[in-house]
């Protein structure tokens, strides 16, 4: 990506990306103390790769500039909030925090053959299940990362897990710390692989991160 020129707001940005088969709506009750959200759908079927994806999403994040937002992923989100963070802050343009959340590391080692599929609610219908396939199968052939100083973010980092997920468990997010140079922040919560759909204390959490706007 090219490397743009900071831009001052006078508001913080917090973007979220959604989990493989989701949309914008599920952030749709979020609501971040003196930030503003910016909603980053996608669909797997329109990109050759998730490098692919997360570059298009790093290009339109480069316009808040240097610390101008905090990223949160969600699953296969959080592939793609880790990839966008790296060539952000190649490009000299970090942000201010990175929150991954319900996703394994990209350990090579670690990373099944096929990403597990979560169980779709009968009423979804064939669309939706062709909608998640296609976003699954960019994560199926991402190679991920080694545990590398030039593959670890810079940028603060904070981890999400679930205590009763049935996709990915606590212990695979927590591994996400060898691929940071800082080590991060950890938050427990519950509600199942999905739960930012509901978690009060998610929300909450990132505000934290939220840098202080200029006066």
């Amino acid at each position: 990506m090219t490397t743009a020129m900071p831009r001052v707001y006078d508001e913080a940005v917090v973007a979220c990306i959604h989990h493989a088969g989701g949309t914008t709506a599920c952030f749709a009750g979020w609501s971040v103390p003196e930030a503003r959200l910016e909603l980053l759908g996608y669909r797997g079927a329109r990109h050759g790769s998730l490098a692919d994806l997360a570059a298009t999403m790093a290009e339109g994040l480069a316009q808040f500039g240097s610390g101008g937002v905090v990223l949160y992923g969600h699953s296969m989100g959080a592939v793609l909030a880790y990839e966008a963070a790296l060539l952000l802050e190649r490009a000299g343009l970090p942000p201010a925090a990175v929150v991954l959340a319900a996703s394994a590391s990209p350990d090579p080692m670690r990373r099944p053959r096929a990403v597990p599929r979560p169980g779709l609610p009968a009423a979804s219908g064939r669309r939706a299940a062709e909608v998640l396939e296609a976003d699954l199968a960019l994560l199926d052939a991402y190679g991920g990362r080694e545990a590398a100083r030039e593959h670890s973010l810079a940028a603060p980092v904070l981890l999400v897990a679930a205590d009763d997920d049935e996709v990915v468990a606590a212990r695979d997010v927590w591994d996400w710390e060898r691929w940071c140079l800082t080590r991060p922040e950890r938050l427990l919560v519950t509600g199942g692989h999905l739960f930012h759909r509901r978690s009060r204390a998610l929300p909450a959490a990132i505000a934290r991160y939220v840098p202080a706007r200029a006066a």
